[in-house]
């Protein structure tokens, strides 16, 4: 890591993980920090790259995505054309949140949410099956999520 981060840093990067939306002002007051310089570190950290985006998180099953799945990928081959068209197949999938090439026996592990089982059944056998780049899928379902956050742990980086 490039940047060097001092407590007040620590500070901001872990209240921007819990409300990316916060004002400046309620920043700087829970950092301990007068707004210039706290506005000034932020857009210091933006700059690093330590802070890499601002999104918005969505409930999924506000939006009727009722099933999680998480699906290991095992491919034909380890030919780098394989790997190129199933990476890019992935990347155009809304179905799929996440995409992880992995060690082991499989070589994806994939997490995929859809409305219902019909709609993961036509998602693996015509799209995900239909790859011919793809050998076999096995598929687990989430039954309850325990944890679950986008924040990353910041305690190794305690100065």
């Amino acid at each position: 890591m490039n940047t060097r981060l001092d407590q007040f840093d620590l500070n901001i990067l872990k209240e921007i993980q819990a409300d990316s939306g916060i004002a400046t002002a309620d920043l700087a007051e829970r950092v301990g920090l007068s707004l210039s310089p706290c506005w000034r570190r932020v857009k210091r950290l933006k700059e690093a790259g330590v802070i890499k985006q601002e999104v918005t998180l969505l409930s999924r099953k506000s939006l009727g995505l009722e099933i999680d799945a998480v699906a290991q990928i095992t491919l034909r081959n380890q030919m780098v054309d394989d790997r190129t068209t199933f990476e890019d197949w992935a990347q155009s999938c809304d179905e799929i949140v996440e995409c992880l090439s992995i060690s082991g026996e499989r070589d994806y592990l994939l997490r995929i949410l859809v409305t219902d089982l019909a709609h993961y059944e036509h998602f693996l056998t015509s799209q995900l099956l239909a790859l011919p780049c793809v050998s076999s899928a096995s598929t687990s379902f989430v039954l309850r999520e325990v944890k679950h956050t986008t924040a990353l742990p910041l305690g190794h980086l305690d100065p």
